[in-house]
């Protein structure tokens, strides 16, 4: 958990923030998955997940790095059908 001081424009510039948000988790996510997915991950989820569901969590990951979709193929008229 992290608190720290919330700046503003209503006079409460000493409150507190908490956030129950984990700091980085280096090690859990292979090489280059930041480059590809923006990660958030809150009390400790990304650290049970990856060691309570090791298999999962895998299968998961693995899905995702070989996940590719351009921006053609988000463009490109009739895209409601497969190719």
């Amino acid at each position: 958990m992290t608190i720290r001081p919330q700046a503003s424009n209503t006079g409460l510039d000493n409150v507190p923030v908490i956030s129950a948000r984990d700091p980085d988790v280096p090690g859990l996510l292979p090489v280059g998955f930041h480059d590809r997915y923006e990660v958030h991950s809150y009390r400790s989820a990304l650290h049970v997940l990856s060691r309570a569901c090791k298999e999962e969590f895998d299968q998961i990951i693995d899905k995702l790095m070989g996940f590719q979709i351009s921006t053609i193929d988000m463009v490109t008229p009739g895209g409601n059908k497969s190719k």
